[in-house]
């Protein structure tokens, strides 16, 4: 024991002499700083399972069968997160997550008590998450995010089928985000429980809310929390209150050009300019006439589903900008509500249009947008609403084509990145890689080859196309 706090004390003081040498790193050049902040990646990921362990000990040996002669309690404090944070001095959110992946640990084992032998069921989703967090593969915050969905599981689906869906779900962990890893994690919860989707959809809707209250001063504050349509839907109304401003596409009719202008020009914040919005909202709602038709801009909240789908019954949809999975019945109701579009695919490919036009055309926007689910560039979480159609092949530059299958959905941040560096997307058959490779110009032309080391996966993210597929 004293060997390993020895090496510990020993480590943290080389670190901190490092960190406080700020000479050294300023010399670094590019290069070197890129490989100096992955081995520090390294270090941190190196540590993180010594974290895990100390604090799967603090919970069993804090759990309520020691009562006041737990570990946590003896030093007076009633939770175990509240221990970690005042030893540790991280934020409590991150002490609540520490705890929570000691108490998943802890799930994983037979006993933790000290002097006897530690025992893990190697057959469940609990063992598979510890060990890939022991071998680095799995970070604290992964393990968290990733446990809290797979809890649901855990009376309804078989042992063995959730430990083989934690084996598929990790075999990206080192590659994806957090927010990416519990996203794909959810829509394996999804398709393991179809049966669930309509409960869990229920659960939200039950939770949602609005508080106001006036405070002494006389403002009124507040807060809520909305379903997934009218979250959505508050959302669009924010995009068309303040998109400009926020980095929504550029690409725009000649009459928004005035009001866009003037939006920008705006002496008020973005906040006070919601504000105004919603109040704005509030009283045309109040003095509406219920046979009158307002301006036309309009908020949308649009549904993607497969036919298969639709016409079974079986399965589930999605809203376009949502990540939740929706009930069948939801999406018949909105079908009876709004109507139904259909966009035609075959495989992943959509429309053609040729080079007869510059733009995409409104029904390619469509298949774009089932098609990617949002912006394709790695790691961006943007949604559709966020997006602008890219031309893979430039339509001048290349004599690109404006077809669905050579077009790609960016945010405005990452289209303007990729043209500024002159990197080309390349279409393998219908996967879109990235290719960033400085020493090629972007008017190179080749075969695309994925094992190129170069490209960079660029994957969908439309849970409806993979679910057709």
């Amino acid at each position: 024991m004293s060997d390993l706090l020895q090496c510990i004390d020993t480590v943290t003081a080389q670190v901190r002499a490092l960190a406080a040498d700020a000479a050294i790193i300023a010399g670094f050049d590019d290069d070197a700083l890129v490989e100096l902040q992955r081995m520090i990646g390294r270090l941190q990921r190196a540590i993180e399972p010594l974290s895990a362990a100390v604090a799967t000990q603090f919970v069993g040996r804090s759990s309520r069968e020691f009562g006041p002669r737990g570990l946590s309690a003896r030093h007076g404090f009633p939770t175990v997160d509240g221990f970690l944070q005042s030893l540790t001095g991280v934020s409590s959110r991150d002490a609540r997550a520490l705890a929570a992946v000691g108490t998943l640990f802890n799930e994983s084992r037979r006993e933790l008590r000290p002097g006897e032998e530690v025992i893990e069921p190697a057959g469940t989703w609990r063992a598979v998450a510890a060990h890939a967090h022991g071998d680095g593969v799995l970070s604290l915050d992964g393990v968290h995010a990733v446990s809290r969905v797979f809890r649901d599981l855990d009376e309804t689906i078989p042992p063995e089928r959730l430990a083989t869906a934690m084996t598929a779900l990790l075999a990206d962990a080192q590659t994806s985000s957090v927010d990416a890893l519990a996203r794909t994690a959810r829509a394996m919860r999804d398709d393991l429980d179809l049966a669930g989707v309509a409960a869990r959809e229920g659960d939200r809707r039950s939770s949602r809310y609005l508080r106001v209250h006036r405070l002494p001063e006389g403002i009124v504050t507040g807060s809520f929390r909305l379903t997934d349509d009218d979250g959505l839907l508050l959302l669009s109304i924010r995009d068309l209150a303040i998109g400009p401003r926020l980095g929504t596409p550029r690409f725009r009719s000649e009459a928004d050009e005035t009001r866009v202008s003037a939006l920008i020009a705006d002496p008020r914040t973005d906040g006070q300019l919601l504000a105004d919005t919603f109040t704005t909202l509030l009283r045309t709602g109040i003095d509406a006439d219920s046979d009158g038709i307002f301006g036309g801009h309009r908020p949308a909240v649009r549904v993607v589903v497969t036919e298969t789908a639709l016409q079974s019954g079986v399965g589930v949809g999605h809203y376009e900008d949502g990540d939740a999975a929706i009930s069948i019945e939801t999406v018949r109701r909105h079908v009876c509500e709004t109507g139904l579009k259909g966009l035609l695919f075959s495989g992943t490919r959509a429309l053609d249009v040729g080079r007869t036009r510059r733009l995409f055309t409104a029904s390619q926007r469509d298949a774009l947008a089932a098609r990617d689910g949002g912006c394709r560039y790695p790691g961006c979480d943007r949604p559709v609403s966020w997006t602008e159609a890219h031309h893979i092949n430039e339509w001048h530059r290349h004599r690109g084509r404006t077809d669905a299958a050579d077009g790609i959905l960016l945010c405005r941040r990452h289209h303007g990145l990729i043209h500024a560096n002159h990197w080309r997307v390349r279409r393998i058959e219908d996967d879109y890689w990235l290719d960033a490779d400085p020493a090629r110009s972007d008017t190179d032309d080749f075969p695309a080859d994925p094992a190129r080391a170069s490209l960079i996966p660029m994957p969908s993210r439309s849970r409806v196309l993979a679910a057709a597929g």
